[in-house]
């Protein structure tokens, strides 16, 4: 008998999210950190990710490693435009 239905329902459901929104052209982590910097420039200019930055964006939202990178990054970069007079 299974205590947790809920639990196991939203962990399908997620994976189910998961597999449904890989985009066209799934990226390799390698392949994300070779643009990551890109991104985060172009965000940092409010600037929309499209083509293959869009592609590297999804995967961040989905690759908790490459998540953990891309956000260190960021953080560095948001510090750097601070300490600019």
């Amino acid at each position: 008998m299974n205590t947790h239905p809920l639990s196991r329902y939203e962990r399908t459901r997620k994976l189910l999210k998961i597999w449904l929104n890989v985009p066209e052209v799934a990226l390799s982590c390698d392949d994300c950190a070779n643009h990551m910097d890109r991104l985060v420039e172009l965000l940092l200019a409010d600037a929309s990710p499209i083509g293959l930055l869009a592609a590297v964006k999804h995967h961040i939202e989905y690759c908790h490693c490459c998540q953990d990178e891309f956000e260190a990054l960021l953080s560095i970069l948001r510090m750097e435009q601070a300490e600019l007079p």
